[in-house]
């Protein structure tokens, strides 16, 4: 009886490295296709114009604007590359999870897992800096959870 929930355990973390790879890769696959969109929605990110919707917030943290559109091509380059990454990562061990290799499978979930952190706490670094808790608050959440979640799969793939 103790096979089986060692099969599910691993069942369980090949589940969840094959879902954020395809997760991750959509994503990729969303921004690059819809380049001018996403442009647009990094842009109003670094310049902060939620903050000059109705009722505009009158912060003093707006010097932090960016204009740039260099930088704004700059940012999404980046957000590209990163979950670029993290798909590529979590593929390698969805990989080994179908070879059936479960120790190699799940240390290269490890890193896709910090991998994952990463990207969720530069973005939380970014919205702090562009003051979104001001009035972009479900995205400040989306990026938590996002967190929370590459924590529970971390401490999975210890197990």
């Amino acid at each position: 009886m103790e096979g089986a929930p060692i099969a599910a355990l691993v069942w369980a973390k090949a589940t969840l490295v094959w879902g954020l790879f395809i997760w991750m890769a959509l994503n990729v696959v969303n921004h690059l296709s819809d380049l001018k969109g996403t442009r647009h929605a990094v842009a109003a990110f670094m310049r902060m114009e939620s903050l000059d919707q109705p009722p505009a917030i009158p912060s003093p943290l707006k010097w932090r604007r960016v204009e740039s559109p260099a930088l704004h091509a700059f940012a999404l380059a980046l957000v590209v590359l990163l979950q670029g990454v993290s798909a590529l990562l979590f593929a390698w061990s969805a990989w080994w999870f179908a070879r059936g290799d479960v120790r190699f499978a799940t240390t290269a979930g490890v890193w896709a897992f910090s991998w994952f952190a990463a990207i969720w706490l530069l973005f939380l670094i970014a919205g702090a800096w562009f003051a979104y808790w001001l009035r972009q608050d479900a995205l400040q959440r989306t990026h938590l959870m996002l967190l929370l979640l590459a924590v529970a799969g971390s401490v999975l793939m210890g197990t």
